[in-house]
């Protein structure tokens, strides 16, 4: 591979990008879902105080740890990798945010006057996969523990909603809408779709 080529070769230029270069191979790792090569670099960038704030790694280790746990065929594996995606992790020195922490993390900045799109879309990113992270912890837990989950990821999104009613605009807005009856669909089966109004139905409850 071209990247691991480079760190190979090392030297004061390449040394420059090494954390760059480490986040793009831990990208590529994930999407091939060699995990411990992915890993290994994401430990190696937040495992050093100064890179910890680097939004752009934090949430690269939050992709990391949610295809990591979506694609384990070990059940316990997996709930495990997705508690990191949703709660976070510090341990050896090395800092993960998670979903949770991320969305946190950049609440403020997200919300200031100042506050760019894509701070914003940060945001919403990271409140729509912890549900979503939820949702797959759920699919690999027993039943009754798979129904309190999925009330938690339901609970995730009604929240974010009534908060901030757009949600970062009409795409996302639409994946927030697609989860939550995915989501009100696993709760209640039986379900008609024109019952399960998703986000529609959060208004309706309200003006009731």
């Amino acid at each position: 591979m071209v990247y691991e080529s480079l760190l190979k070769t090392g030297g004061e230029e390449i040394k420059k990008y090494e954390s760059t270069i480490r986040l793009k191979l831990a990208s590529v790792y994930r999407e091939l879902g060699e995990w411990d090569e992915a890993k290994g670099h994401l430990e190696w960038i937040l495992g050093d105080p100064k890179r910890i704030n680097w939004l752009d790694a934090q949430t690269e280790a939050a992709k990391f740890f949610q295809a990591a746990g979506e694609r384990n065929p070990d059940k316990s594996k997996g709930k495990e990798a997705l508690l990191i995606a949703i709660r976070g992790e510090q341990k050896s020195g090395v800092v993960f945010w998670g979903w949770g922490g991320l969305a946190n993390k950049v609440s403020r900045q997200a919300f200031s006057p100042s506050a760019d799109e894509a701070i914003k879309k940060q945001f919403f990113e990271a409140r729509f996969n912890v549900a979503r992270c939820r949702r797959s912890f759920a699919s690999m837990s027993s039943e009754s523990e798979k129904q309190k989950l999925l009330e938690m990821a339901k609970k995730d999104i009604v929240l974010t909603y009534k908060l901030y009613p757009e949600l970062g605009g009409p795409d996302l807005k639409g994946q927030f809408d697609k989860l939550l009856k995915e989501i009100q669909k696993e709760i209640d089966p039986a379900i008609a779709s024109k019952d399960n109004k998703g986000l529609a139905g959060i208004v309706d409850e309200e003006v009731q």
